[in-house]
């Protein structure tokens, strides 16, 4: 009986399959995937010799195609850093960065995008990239920006992508670019007591950030024109959002002084152009900020912050030297107008930057240098690099991170964080 029982359940399990078969069959050539494992490990130079990062990294990507005209996308990661194990790291710091597992953050992106003749669309959790610069962001302030790494992490893994409907059409001879985005995040300072967290530059207790609610009104909106004009490629855009890094307000309650935190709106007006004459190709990034708010000295402003207009620029060029050396150089200027005395930031401020990529053994040895030197308080960023394809799959990197200067500004505060880094990357 019984074994007249198992014989017929096999059996009609064969059946089921076999009736399941032709469904995996048909929908096999619409997948698509890769992924890899990664692993980066850094050493601190300077003491305490430690290992700050041993961070492990699992991204996979998968597309769907409904069409030729219609997929969907999803990207995903699970990362694991054990040097939050030890080290002394703060028990936030360690919550954060120990593990990625929460749904929004294993969920990196996932969209569906798709064309109708000059239409094309992409909606849901992605990221955009505008901009031409190297080494900093100008134009490129679409997503917020995970700070763990401070500036130092590769532009695709530090932005936050966010939910968001991205359209693009043909109009004549201008592409266009429309961007609705209902999903507000701000930027993701390092944590306190982590390898590049900010010290609070008040002793007055913080309250709750005040952020932009739900709805249509806190939506951002940004549109983008873009052209071939006499050679130039040249685009404008204007995005309507708000500042990723809230203001700090000083205010008395209670008799007692208080921060603030408040995000505020304001609007980017633009600009970039690029071009080749044989070997050079200049370049130019500019964003002209209406209504931002920079800090300030409380003896000049009660509250400790002013808002302003600033500009920041690029101005450069990439210069082929052969067929294995490429050289770009930059000048980054930040000019704030009508600027007051007691303002934390300089009216303005100048950076220069030289990169150099290069390739050897059939491209398998790229080796590459960015220097970064802010002339306002002499600090220098250098970060050389190079990365060994072992084999088709397995990719070897070798880098450092250094910072030299006195110990003031945006990058020399971290002028103790030297480092080395070895990383073993796996594709599949």
């Amino acid at each position: 009986m019984s074994t007249f029982f198992i014989g017929d359940f096999i059996s009609a399990a064969e059946n089921e399959i076999s009736q399941i078969n032709p469904v995996i069959e048909m929908f096999k050539d619409k997948f698509e995937t890769n992924g890899y494992l990664e692993n980066e490990t850094a050493h601190r130079v300077n003491a305490p010799h430690i290992f700050p990062k041993v961070h492990n990294l699992f991204q996979l990507e998968t597309w769907f195609n409904f069409s030729d005209e219609f997929s969907l996308y999803g990207l995903t990661w699970l990362k694991y850093d054990a040097a939050y194990e030890s080290n002394n790291y703060s028990d936030e710091a360690s919550r954060e960065y120990k593990t990625n597992f929460k749904t929004k953050d294993i969920l990196r992106e996932l969209y569906v995008e798709g064309s109708i003749s000059d239409l094309s669309f992409r909606l849901g959790r992605q990221q955009v990239i505008w901009g031409e610069a190297v080494g900093l962001k100008i134009t490129d302030i679409i997503n917020p920006q995970d700070l763990r790494e401070f500036i130092l992490d590769d532009f695709i893994d530090s932005r936050v992508p966010l939910w968001m409907l991205k359209l693009e059409y043909s109009l004549g001879k201008y592409d266009i670019e429309n961007l609705f985005i209902p999903d507000f995040e701000p930027d993701r300072p390092a944590e306190t007591g982590s390898e590049w967290s900010l010290p609070s530059p008040f002793s007055y207790p913080q309250q709750a950030i005040s952020k932009p609610g739900d709805g249509f009104e806190s939506t951002e909106i940004g549109l983008r024109l873009s052209r071939f004009l006499g050679g130039w490629d040249i685009s404008s855009s204007y995005f309507y959002t708000w500042d990723d890094s809230p203001a700090l307000h000083i205010k008395e309650e209670k008799s007692e002084k208080k921060v603030f935190p408040e995000h505020h709106r304001h609007h980017t007006l633009g600009f970039t152009f690029n071009n080749a004459f044989g070997k050079w190709v200049p370049q130019g990034e500019f964003a002209f900020n209406v209504g931002k708010f920079f800090r300030i000295e409380e003896t000049e402003v009660a509250e400790g912050v002013t808002r302003k207009n600033n500009l920041f620029y690029m101005t450069g060029a990439d210069y082929t030297v052969n067929d294995n050396l490429l050289v770009n150089g930059q000048f980054i200027q930040q000019i704030i107008f009508n600027y007051e005395e007691g303002m934390i930031d300089d009216e303005i401020e100048n950076i220069f930057s030289i990169f150099f990529q290069s390739n050897f053994m059939n491209e398998t040895l790229k080796p590459d240098l960015l220097i970064l030197y802010d002339a306002n308080d002499g600090v220098f960023l250098i970060r050389p690099k190079a990365a060994y394809d072992l084999t088709d799959k397995i990719k070897l990197t070798l880098g450092a991170d250094i910072i030299e200067g006195e110990a003031k500004g945006f990058i020399g505060q971290f002028n103790n964080n030297d480092r080395i880094y070895f990383e073993t990357k796996y594709s599949f």
